[in-house]
């Protein structure tokens, strides 16, 4: 009886993270094979970066902080390119350009190409982040953004699972060819999104949105934001709670494998564990902010946190 409870409870997870038919499956889909490649590079990437291309532990620190600044600056102008060409489109191009990249890591013998390949790298990155909300925005409809935003949320982290787990293999078998083949399975990654979007059929436009603040006279909507003091003081508030995610990702591995006695598979039982308990209760959690208050309430609960 107690294994029928257990697997009507799984069972019930289950559908409450997986999308409905259509074009919200597509986009889960498509989030479960990018968070599947983001989890084996970002779970081996410290073992790679300072054991097999060899760069130290302080540049490569040095080299994303720089490459995250990139992404940051070019973010804006990739979501205007975005609004003119479609989302779908720019997604398409980033992720041929993000397999060119994580192949070029494979090339890297010194640190100023390691630091070209980063910065290239983290542009794409950042941006596909905004496309695919984007792209969610034009293909779901308003009523159910918040849900699928969550279930996409709880997609990426079993992904992200099944990409550590993979990684976490790579580094026990303590190889070159072993992480060489990690890097080289993101990049195999990315092409198999490239036919996933091909396969959406979808329209060369913007999203509703993009086409409304693209009509607005003197780009009324794109900068009413930016003129809201609040708006933009709880944006800078919630990017610094968005340094946890280079802390557990970035710092952390680096400090195992730099700094410590410890084996650097933890890097990836770390990673496991966080990611576990995020599937678990991703959605669950999200209840409650499919309203502004609600919204609002929840994210005064997560800055305590």
């Amino acid at each position: 009886m107690a294994e029928a409870r257990r697997y009507g409870v799984l069972q019930a997870w289950f559908q409450e993270i997986l999308p409905a038919a259509g074009n919200a499956r597509r986009l889960g889909v498509l989030t479960l094979i990018q968070s599947l490649g983001l989890g084996v590079f970002l779970t081996s990437s410290a073992v790679f970066f300072t054991r097999t291309i060899g760069i130290p532990a302080q540049r490569v620190g040095l080299a994303l902080s720089v490459a995250g600044l990139c992404g940051l600056v070019c973010t804006v102008p990739i979501g205007r390119l975005a609004d003119r060409l479609g989302a779908g489109r720019v997604l398409t191009v980033n992720f041929l350009l993000a397999a060119v990249g994580f192949t070029a890591y494979c090339l890297v013998d010194g640190f100023a190409a390691f630091l070209a390949v980063a910065c290239a790298i983290a542009v794409l990155e950042t941006s596909a982040g905004a496309l695919q909300a984007s792209l969610t925005d034009a293909l779901v409809g308003e009523g159910e953004r918040v849900r699928v935003s969550a279930q996409m949320r709880s997609l990426f982290n079993l992904g992200f699972l099944g990409g550590a787990a993979l990684a976490g293999a790579a580094i026990a078998a303590g190889t070159s060819t072993a992480l060489y083949a990690t890097v080289l399975a993101n990049a195999a990654l990315q092409l198999v999104s490239v036919a996933v979007l091909l396969g959406m059929r979808l329209s060369a436009g913007p999203g509703p949105r993009a086409a409304a603040a693209a009509d607005a006279p003197g780009g009324v909507l794109r900068s009413a934001a930016l003129r809201d003091v609040r708006y933009v003081a709880v944006a800078l508030v919630c990017g610094a709670l968005e340094l946890y995610h280079p802390l557990l990702t970035v710092g952390l591995p680096l400090w195992i494998v730099t700094g410590t006695d410890a084996p650097a598979l933890l890097v990836s039982g770390l990673l496991i564990l966080d990611t576990v308990l995020v599937l678990l209760f991703q959605v669950t959690v999200s209840r409650g902010a499919g309203t502004p208050v609600g919204a609002a309430r929840m994210l005064r609960w997560a800055g305590w946190a």
